[in-house]
């Protein structure tokens, strides 16, 4: 029997229980049963570093750097001081995370989101120290003026960035900005990088250019260094803290009425008109359209351009017309037809290299296209402003279909489930394994027919840098075919690169590292004919696999 005055703790038998596993599962503790045992404290360190300059080397003050522990949303955070130093304290032993960032600078993700890698430091004690580098922004600033050297204000100036995307390469639209009272203008925050830049067009008012009388002038679009279109301009490279001076001079030009009737409208229907460079650069020039009568009236500078109309008709169906023009006096009249959308079907034939029960069985069902042809797409070839590109739709009956495609030129891309591979695609007496499509205004091109067979080859390999393994991209591209086509692989420090679904057939096969692959437009084969004669070639057996190891190549100059 107990004393009611007893001091000794008491315990359940679950308590034991409890006692007694938490004991067994943290042997690192030591087990006591009094109630004042202090828990154990977690291991912090400090951190420090430096936050430098990449071009001139020199400290950057209050810039912010982050700290994050793995697989942690808690994020610390400091500014750098007149030194460009920073220090973080209690961090927590384990792999941290440290990025720097400040308005004007670029970090490592900034310039390469999908392919940069932060620095990871493993904190065990007091003595890391960190330079993280930062890239300062390219500017460009200039003036814009008249060919007399008169202001022009209130002008736009647009800046174009050569982006390389898959291998292929188009113009990326910027920053756009206005000149100041005094014809000036500046554009910051701008990275590395191969651009174009363009002032103007500067129209007069709507108004005045319906007014009959004396004729019109303003200032048209000029590309650095002093040329009308892109095609034409020059790029030129921006690098890391680098500050360019462009300056522009524009003659006044004569502006020139441009009238017709959209031929097949309605009322009811809904139509946007505008003009519209080679490029896919749309004109800043007004064109005004009477929705009832279908009449419009435009106004432009002299030049080539296209004359678009995008919009619907009485019953939401959408149309698309383009109507090329060369603009060297005033136009009346013009036709402009209303072209309903190119729509494109597509033919799925499954093929397997077995004539079994089930082989045939597969062939015949619908569901299991989808399966094999899991993507296809058109990608433009025309080097635009922006890049353009179609997906095939697939309707409640398993159909693909091309929607609401626009005049040009493209190349087929599609996406097989291995060892399927595509055998052939054409459209009509176009192979397009072998040749782009082309796709003309108002026109309906023939369907597409894509067979796929089943007995696609493999090859395996590793990249080779001075005859050691590394890493890198791998580029694997059939004969005579376009590259389109061309197959890719991302291969990690070490490891090997494995490529399936090949069709069988003779292959070229090449290996960058990623710095190189990464603004090389390796789809254009003017750009990857000098590497060709360094790749490694392979012959590939149906259903059989190869392997092979291939040499890094460099930076063609």
């Amino acid at each position: 029997m107990h004393s009611l005055n007893s001091k000794r703790p008491r315990f359940s038998f679950s308590a034991l229980v409890l006692l007694a596993f938490v004991c067994a599962v943290t042997p690192a503790l030591l087990c006591q049963t009094g109630p004042d045992t202090p828990a154990s404290p977690l291991r912090t360190h400090s951190l420090g570093g430096t936050v430098l300059n990449s071009v001139t080397g020199e400290p950057i003050r209050r810039a912010m750097v982050q700290a994050a522990p793995t697989n942690s949303t808690q994020v610390q955070s400091v500014l750098t001081d007149s030194e460009g130093r920073f220090q973080f304290s209690a961090l927590p032993e384990s792999e941290i995370t440290v990025l720097a960032h400040k308005p004007g600078y670029f970090s490592g993700t900034d310039l390469n989101p999908s392919d940069f890698q932060p620095e990871i430091v493993h904190l065990v004690d007091d003595t890391a120290s960190l330079t993280l580098m930062l890239l300062p922004e390219a500017i460009v600033a200039g003036h814009v003026a008249t060919v007399k050297g008169d202001p022009i204000e209130d002008t736009s100036v647009r800046i174009f960035r050569e982006v390389i995307s898959n291998g292929y390469r188009h113009w990326e639209a910027g920053a756009q900005v206005t000149t100041e009272e005094d014809g000036h203008f500046r554009m910051a925050d701008l990275r590395p990088g191969r651009y174009l830049l363009a002032a103007g067009p500067s129209l007069p008012s709507v108004r005045a250019l319906r007014s009959r009388g004396v004729r019109k002038e303003g200032f048209g679009t000029m590309f650095y260094p002093g040329v009308p279109d892109m095609d034409t301009a020059t790029p030129f490279v921006l690098a890391g803290g680098q500050q360019v001076a462009a300056d522009f001079a524009l003659k006044l030009e004569p502006v020139f009425q441009v009238s017709g009737t959209l031929v097949g409208f309605s009322p009811g229907s809904g139509a946007g008109l505008q003009f519209a460079s080679k490029s896919g650069e749309v004109i800043p020039s007004p064109i005004e359209a009477d929705m009832q009568t279908g009449k419009f009236h435009g106004a432009i500078f002299g030049g080539s351009y296209i004359l678009q109309a995008r919009g619907s008709d009485s019953t939401g169906r959408p149309f698309a017309s383009d109507l090329p023009l060369i603009v060297t006096g005033d136009l009346e009249g013009i036709a402009l037809p209303l072209s309903a959308s190119i729509n494109l079907p597509v033919n799925v034939e499954i093929r397997p290299s077995s004539n079994s029960p089930e082989q045939l069985a597969l062939a015949n069902y619908l569901p299991a296209r989808e399966l094999v042809a899991s993507s296809v797409r058109l990608i433009s070839s025309d080097v635009r402003i922006d890049n353009v590109e179609y997906q095939a739709e697939k309707g409640k009956d398993g159909a693909m279909t091309f929607h609401n495609l626009l005049p040009g030129r493209y190349s087929l891309d599609v996406t097989t489930t291995a060892p399927w591979y595509v055998r052939s695609a054409t459209s009509g007496t176009v192979d397009l394994l072998r040749e782009e499509l082309v796709i003309g205004a108002g026109r309906a091109a023939e369907p597409l027919e894509i067979t796929l067979r089943d007995d696609g080859a493999r090859l395996k390999g590793s990249i080779l840098a001075s005859g050691e393994a590394a890493d890198g991209w791998v580029l694997v591209c059939a004969d005579q075919q376009v590259l389109t086509n061309a197959r890719t692989a991302l291969i990690s420090p070490g490891a090997g690169f494995e490529v399936v679904g090949l069709a069988p057939g003779e292959y070229k096969v090449l290996a960058f590292d990623r710095e190189t692959f990464a603004a090389l437009e390796f789809r254009n084969p003017d750009v990857l004919a000098p590497y060709l004669s360094k790749a490694t070639a392979v012959t590939l057996h149906p259903g059989a696999e190869a392997t092979i190891n291939i040499e890094r190549q460099e930076t063609q100059k």
